[in-house]
């Protein structure tokens, strides 16, 4: 896949916007060092929502203003985009993979979604009973939606598999092991059949 290219304002404005996060961050855990119960005198302090305040702190308390400085210095070099969403996605990461990843990124021009998607090739498999539920449908007719999407994000993923414009991603599927591949094609079987009961239930008066 071609490297993107990237405007040079598009640059700065991401720098800038990575600076102003970092600083968010620091005042706030100098203004409220203690945080119990002051959520939103904090909130309205940094004009960011919660989970912002939260990642612009977390962001802070690792890593030092020289270290954001680099960032940006290497970001103009690549002539690559890097802000806070970017950053965010790489807190989970220890210090040292964070950053070799974040050198990656800049070194290839990624974007967001491919950042994501190797932070979380590096992250340990999730635990089942760790972060936070999903939302649940309330009554039948929304657990028929919610089913028929679910259905369809798994198909739509296999059919996006065979379009000759993703060879790459198709190729690096075929390297999967066998047992892998034959469950995988198990369940895009079985979401298909899914999807097929659940538009029939919604068609029952």
């Amino acid at each position: 896949m071609p490297r993107r290219t990237y405007k040079t304002f598009e640059v700065e404005e991401s720098l800038k916007a990575l600076r102003l996060f970092h600083l968010a961050g620091q005042t706030s855990r100098v203004a409220f060092p203690r945080t119990y119960n002051r959520l939103k005198e904090m909130t309205a302090a940094a004009g960011l929502t919660a989970e912002q305040l939260n990642k612009a702190r977390a962001f802070a308390a690792k890593m030092t203003t020289d270290q954001v400085e680099a960032i940006c210095e290497l970001a103009r070099r690549h002539q690559t985009p890097f802000g806070p969403v970017h950053i965010t996605f790489t807190m989970p990461l220890p210090d040292a993979a964070r950053d070799r990843v974040i050198e990656r990124a800049l070194r290839n021009g990624w974007g967001a979604n491919q950042l994501m998607r190797e932070v979380k090739k590096q992250r340990p498999a999730p635990d089942l009973h760790k972060g936070r539920l999903p939302q649940l449908p309330k009554d039948a007719a929304g657990y028929l939606v919610f089913l028929r999407d679910t259905a369809l994000t798994w198909r739509r993923w296999r059919r996006a598999l065979d379009d000759p414009r993703r060879a790459t991603s198709k190729a690096a599927f075929a390297k999967l092991p066998a047992d892998v591949k034959r469950l995988v094609n198990q369940v895009v079987e079985l979401m298909a059949e899914l999807e097929e009961g659940v538009e029939k239930a919604r068609q029952k008066p």
